[in-house]
Order: C-alpha cells, then structure tokens, then sequence
C-alpha cells in the first residue's frame, strides 16, 4: 500500500498538482484524469514513476495505464486529490461541460461530449452486469436452451426478474451518472424519468392515447431503456435550473426553482429533446438494421479491426451506449459487440503466444504476467505492454479479429447479453441462443491469432524497453 501512496503523490505531482484536476474516474488497468490545464502534464516525469506502465492523451482525457488494478490507485488519488470537495466546491462553476464560457473548438466539443457520455454510463455499469447475468442465468437454463428450468419455475421467473428491472429502469442510473458527471443533484432528473415511466405514462404510450403539455402535442414515446434521451434531458436541465435559480427570489427558492425547472422541462423534454432523440434513435436502428441485412459481413470485419483503435481513444462506450437501446428492442447484436468480442480473444491469443513464443526470457515472464490478468478480461497490459509495441502483435490481433469477426457474420452468430461474463472463455454465454455459432467464431479468432503467434513469433525488444513496460 505504501507504494501505491507513494506513486499516486508524484501521479499527481506530475499532473500539475491537485489544484489541476477537473475530475477522474477509472476502468480496471487505467485512471483516466480530466484536468484543468493540460499545458501543466509533465509526460516524460508521469511516465516514469513507478506503477505507471503507459500515458495516453486521449479525448481530452489523460489516461494513465497501470501495473495491478486501477480501483486502489483511483481510490488513492480521491483521497490526495479531493475530488470530491473540490466538485461541491465547482458545481456553480465554469468548469466541465455545462457551463463553460471559454471558446471551444470542434475537436474541444466532440472531447466533452465523448467524457459525459463515458461518465455518465460508468456507474451504471452494475446494472448492465447484474441484469446481464441473471438473463444469461434465465436464457441458457430456460426452455430455450438445456430446459432445465421451466417458464413457471420460480427461480427462472427471478433471473427474469431481476433483468427486466435493471434494463427497465435504466435511465434511473443514467440521470445519476449524468447528473455526477455534470455535478448536478440527481433529484430533479430522476423526478423527470419518474414522470417519464410512470405507469400512466407508460399506458397513455401503450394504447395510442393522444395528449399535450400545455396545449403541445406530445409524441408518445416509450421511454424505457432510454439512454440517448436521458442524457440531452439531464444537460439541458442544468441550463433551465441555472436560469431559474436567476430569476426567482432567494425567500421562494426552496419551492420555486425546483417546480419551475420541472414545470419548463415537460414540454421541453417531452415534446422537443424526447422525440428529437427519438427520431436520432430510429435513424440508427434503421442504419444498423440495413447493414445487419445487406452488408453483414464486411461491416462486422471493419468494427473487429478498428475495434481496437476506437477501445484506446474512448470512442468505443459512446458507440454502444448509443446503439443499446437499438439492440434491446431488436434483441440481438449482429455487428458491434459480436466484433468486439471477437477481437478480444484474438488479443488473449497472441499474449498467450507471445508467452510461449517470445525469445528472451524475460519477455516470455512479461507474456505470461500479461496472460494472468487477460483472463479475466484485463487486457489494458496487453495492448500497452505488447499490442501497441510489436508490430507482428499488432498484426495478429487484427487478422485474428478479423477472421473471428468474418466466421461470425458468415454463420450468423448474434449477441443477445449486453453484459461481460467475467472470464475471457465464456464470452460465448453472451450469444445466448446462438451461443454455439459464437462459440465457433471466437474459436476461429483465437486459434488463427495464436497459431500466427506460434508461427512467426515476435520481435526482439531491447532490454530497457522490457523494463519500462514491466515497471
């Protein structure tokens, strides 16, 4: 513990102190730091402290890839940062996304936008990991699959449960992670999607019942497993309670800003902002429905190998988040996650080649301290300490992605579980009741990717560009 404390103070040294940090979160192998003045980095000083494997500058973000799990370190770098105070201390500020009165360029917009979307999905991921594995439990024990379990058992009844609930009430856990990322009070936006799936909502939607706010058509929508709405809804309201907090008197704000800011986003939300998604989100469907039709496997080949690239830039969590709902309502993925999956047993088979295959001792120990960690679907070492620094590696991975991606369009493999599985040799369970054709192509992307490995091994690193990556 004294060396992650150790490390953590010159982490933030290096970022230019606490006084510099916007905000930070983490994935399992990297801190990700949002930071006020990034001219402030001292790169070479960060990436030589200890623990530090790698430093990405990346959508705004510097993401800082480290040697064992990132949760001690975040955890760390909470505490010496304060974090916390300092974002109750900036809510009313000009800082992050909502209100910041610098110019900003293009490239500067598309940066925060890419961040609120990641950070607003982040603590939601339970949710999608909890109603992902009971539906997995429900799918392949049900009647469907090995019928172990039948429509009226109750346990099978739960597993449904459980998943209905967490994919239904999602956009509850999408207000909060939007309104943490914005440092807003979740409470107005969770009144909103209450409204928003309120059982008479939900009937009006259902039976085609026509209905205004304040004399505006309001277009019946079924709000459930929103996300895309849900996210325009919380960044907008910032904006109307930032006005309404302007204009009501300091004796009246307790009961005023809070009613007028709801009473300016019903017809705001439910007759601009909502449909408006709506439309965005039928686009896309309609897109990703047409390519699943009539491209398919092309289509399924490119994702698989830029899939890599879009994970190292932050661009992959906007793209799902994105086209979920599209894939709830379809019930399976045929492009995306089948392609991303794939691509992730093609990396475990060119580390577990390069394990077995490297030509210097200390490479092959690398390989295998790499492999331990992949197995549980930690693959931040492996595209930091080999993908991204042997060319044949980098070259593995995407034929293997590749050919896995090309097996799987070909036999028609589909996810139907929008949820990790933990361990990298069950990423078939996500199939569902195509779990055999997954099962199929991630064989094919693996075998390929490991058996190139084998084949035509690696390059030769020199010894200090093992160290900086074991360090």
């Amino acid at each position: 513990m004294s060396n992650i404390i150790e490390s953590t103070e010159a982490i933030l040294k290096t970022l230019g102190g606490k006084e510099n940090i916007s905000s930070a979160t983490h994935c399992s192998t990297r801190l990700k730091v949002v930071l006020k003045d990034e001219s402030k980095i001292d790169l070479e000083a960060l990436k030589k402290v200890s623990g530090v494997q790698q430093v990405v500058n990346s959508e705004g973000q510097c993401q800082i890839v480290l040697d064992t799990a990132s949760a001690e370190y975040y955890d760390e770098f909470v505490k010496q940062s304060n974090i916390n105070d300092q974002a109750t201390a900036d809510k009313n500020s000009s800082e992050g996304l909502t209100h910041d009165k610098k110019k900003k360029s293009f490239k500067d917009i598309g940066n925060a936008v890419l961040q609120y979307i990641a950070a607003a999905i982040t603590p939601a991921l339970p949710v999608f990991v909890v109603a992902g594995i009971f539906k997995m439990l429900a799918t392949l024990l049900g009647p469907g699959n090995f019928g172990i379990l039948t429509d009226t058992n109750n346990f099978y009844r739960l597993c449904n449960l459980v998943s209905d609930a967490g994919f239904y009430y999602l956009p509850f856990f999408v207000a909060y992670g939007a309104s943490k990322k914005l440092k807003y009070d979740p409470v107005l936006p969770m009144i909103m999607v209450a409204i928003m799936l309120a059982p008479s909502m939900v009937s009006m939607v259902t039976a085609g019942e026509a209905f205004d706010v304040y004399g505006i058509p309001m277009t019946l929508i079924n709000y459930q497993q929103a996300v895309l709405p849900i996210l325009i809804i919380v960044w907008a309201m910032t904006y109307v309670e930032k006005f309404v907090n302007k204009i009501v008197p300091d004796s009246l704000k307790s009961i005023g800003v809070p009613v007028l800011t709801i009473a300016v986003m019903l017809p705001l939300g439910l007759c601009l902002l909502g449909p408006v998604c709506n439309i965005v989100m039928g686009w896309m469907g309609s897109g990703v429905l047409w390519m699943t039709q009539n491209v398919g496997v092309p289509t399924i080949v490119i994702v698989a190998v830029l899939w890599p690239i879009l994970a190292m830039f932050g661009a992959h969590i906007p793209m799902m988040v994105a086209l979920l709902p599209t894939w709830l309502e379809m019930g399976y993925d045929a492009i995306i996650s089948p392609a991303s999956l794939a691509n992730s047993v093609a990396g475990f088979g060119v580390a577990l080649g390069y394990a077995i295959r490297a030509k210097k001792k200390e490479e092959r120990e690398f390989g295998w301290s790499v492999v331990l960690p992949y197995v549980t679907n930690v693959a931040g070492a492996f595209t930091y300490g080999i993908f991204l620094r042997d060319k044949r590696a980098f070259a593995y991975t995407l034929i293997g992605s590749g050919v896995g991606a090309a097996v799987m369009g070909i036999i028609g493999a589909k996810v139907t579980l929008f949820t990790g599985v933990g361990l990298i040799f069950l990423g078939f369970l996500r199939f569902g009741e195509y779990a055999i054709q997954g099962a199929i192509g991630l064989l094919a992307a693996f075998g390929s990717a490991f058996a190139l490995s084998l084949i035509f091994g690696f390059g030769e690193r020199s010894k200090e560009d093992l160290i900086k990556v074991k360090r």
